[in-house]
């Protein structure tokens, strides 16, 4: 007994990493090896925990690794923090942390590992602004997921990859190692289908309630697998962004974005931009901005024809990096919207330097506008900044008439949401186009009513 206390003992581990001084993946080897073994012996359990700090190395890219030091250390404290004072705590490769808890159940397990993720989203001040520090997490547990250390590494792996896949802050429990064969699985498929360009772009509207007509649609990407059937999108740009993919996905959507763009600029059905969603990695990459102009060069089309959609945190990165990259584009006259804004961490100086054309409002401000003073406050608050700083402003999730009058009310004019259309092939947007008699929304709030 005395032996497996000194083999358990956290603080005999070495710290072999100089960021943190944490123990790395070969004490975190032994560490489970010696806690599985006194757990066989005791009936007992053994917690692994991962928790993967978001985009590290695009931080470390954007803002230097003297910034990115900084985020490994505060979220490695703050998971130190929120750990029993029995768990040992290690450093794997690039911003993954693991956990090892013996003795604890997997409701309590989960529990914690909520706690750990919200423990380590936190704002970052650097030179020029707030860097929101995130993460996910994955977690397996010892004899309910796997036999052996080799084994709970792969299902706590498993689990982190399912969480990134749902988005940041997601928090996952893993399975057997079989969930592990289908994910890369998963990623071979959407491998060949991005080479075969097997996948497919919907198009969504969207409406300006005064004038009576479509002013926007947004393309977004659809992937219907021949074996998995159809996979939402937040997983499979998850997969395309943990694989490596996300060049590939991002060039195919703007092109096949673009292309369909000219098809109704020729046809006379519709000459405003479409929107396509890039993502952080996208938008970093130093070769982006040429590629969007390659496009726009192959289809001879003019800049305003396209529109690029960045979420909220990115777009507010605060960082001189990000602004660059922004201007330069809206100088080539893309036009740039924040999708899901007043859902992060916005700073209004920071949104003055930007040279914005929409904001789009996130769909859980809208959801209940209707019956919620806080809401309507909300959002009238950003459409008087928006229209003094000359930003367009969109309402997505708009999925009620009543939403869409007390929008109207509030300034906001211009709506997007299954109230007029879900997200359409080409040719069924087309139709929609053509065929769009919705009434006024006046006539509309008199039919109701009477």
């Amino acid at each position: 007994m005395p032996s497996d206390t000194r083999e358990l003992n956290p603080q005999a581990l070495q710290c072999d990493d100089p960021v943190t001084g944490l123990p790395g993946r070969r004490a975190l080897e032994r560490r489970l090896s010696a806690a599985i073994g006194a757990a066989e012996r005791s009936g007992g359990t053994v917690g692994l925990v991962l928790v993967d700090i978001a985009e590290l190395h695009l931080i470390n890219e954007a803002h230097g690794h003297d910034v990115g030091d900084r985020v490994l250390q505060e979220a490695a404290g703050a998971v130190r923090a929120g750990l029993p004072q029995s768990a040992s705590l290690f450093r794997l490769a690039g911003g993954e942390l693991a956990a090892v808890i013996a003795d604890t159940d997997a409701g309590d397990l989960q529990e914690l590992q909520v706690q750990l993720v919200r423990a380590v989203r936190k704002p970052l001040q650097v030179d020029h602004g707030q860097l929101l520090i995130a993460a996910s997490s994955g977690l397996a547990l010892f004899p309910r997921h796997a036999a052996t250390a080799p084994e709970l590494l792969r299902a706590a792996c498993s689990a982190l990859n399912d969480a990134k896949c749902a988005g940041v802050g997601a928090a996952r429990v893993g399975s057997r190692v079989s969930d592990s064969l289908k994910h890369l699985d998963l990623v071979a498929r959407l491998h060949r289908a991005l080479e075969r360009s097997e996948l497919d772009l919907h198009f969504q509207p969207q409406i300006d309630l005064l004038r009576h007509d479509v002013t926007g649609i947004e393309a977004l990407a659809r992937w219907n697998d021949a074996v998995h059937g159809e996979i939402p999108p937040a997983r499979f740009v998850k997969l395309a962004e943990g694989a490596g993919l996300s060049r590939e996905l991002c060039r195919w959507s703007l092109r096949k974005a673009c292309r369909q763009a000219k098809a109704w600029r020729d046809s006379g059905l519709y000459r405003g931009a479409v929107a396509v969603n890039v993502s952080l990695r996208q938008f970093l990459d130093p070769d982006f901005a040429r590629a969007v102009g390659r496009v726009l060069d192959l289809y001879e089309l003019p800049p305003a024809a396209l529109e690029l959609e960045l979420t909220e945190d990115v777009a507010m990165g605060a960082s001189d990096y990000v602004d660059s990259r922004l201007n330069t584009i809206a100088r080539m006259g893309v036009a740039i919207a924040v999708d899901d804004f007043g859902s992060g961490y916005s700073s209004l100086r920071h949104l003055k330097r930007l040279r914005l054309s929409k904001i789009k409002i996130d769909p859980s401000f809208i959801a209940e506008i209707a019956s919620s003073h806080a809401d309507r406050s909300i959002v009238q608050a950003i459409v008087s900044i928006a229209r003094g700083l000359d930003i367009r402003v969109v309402a997505e999730g708009v999925s009620s008439y009543e939403q869409a009058e007390t929008l109207l009310a509030l300034g906001c004019t211009t709506v997007q949401g299954w109230l007029y259309s879900k997200a359409l092939p080409a040719d069924a947007l087309e139709r929609f186009v053509e065929g769009f008699s919705q009434p006024p929304m006046q006539a509309a709030r008199i039919s109701a009513a009477g």
